[in-house]
C-alpha cells in the first residue's frame, strides 16, 4: 500500500496507471443515491480499469465493471482479472467514458437553465 497525498497532477496520473487497482469507493449516501463520483471516470482515462461500490456504473460499463456485494468481494473480483482481460475492459471503459466531457456537461448545465426560464 502506497498512501499519497497532495501530490501534483503529473504524480496522480502516474500514481494511478502503475497501481494494480485504482478504486474509487462511495460512502453510504452516494451508493444509496447512486452519486457517481468524477474519480471513476479519472480513473478510467488514465488507464485504469473502473472500481467501484456506486452500482449505477454498472449500467454505463456493463460487464466490463467487476463488482461484489462487498468491498472485500469487489477488490477480490478485480483483482482476479488476467492481465489481457483487465486491458480489454479498460479499452471498452475508455470508450463509455470518452461519451462523458466537460463540454458535454457544460452544455447540459446550459440546457437545464434554458428550459428553467
Amino acid at each position: 500500500l502506497d498512501h499519497r497525498t497532495h501530490v501534483s497532477d503529473d504524480e496522480n496520473v502516474q500514481a494511478v496507471r502503475t497501481s494494480r487497482i485504482a478504486p474509487a469507493f462511495a460512502g453510504p449516501w452516494q451508493v444509496e443515491h447512486n452519486y457517481l463520483p468524477c474519480r471513476v471516470f479519472k480513473n478510467v482515462s488514465y488507464g485504469a480499469l473502473a472500481v467501484t461500490n456506486v452500482r449505477a456504473f454498472r449500467d454505463l460499463f456493463g460487464t466490463t465493471l467487476p463488482w461484489g456485494e462487498t468491498i472485500e468481494e469487489l477488490v477480490d473480483a478485480a483483482l482476479a482479472i488476467s492481465a489481457s482481460d483487465y486491458l480489454q475492459a479498460v479499452r471498452e471503459q475508455q470508450r463509455v467514458v470518452a461519451r462523458f466531457t466537460y463540454r458535454e456537461s457544460l452544455e447540459a448545465i446550459a440546457r437545464a437553465f434554458e428550459e428553467g426560464r
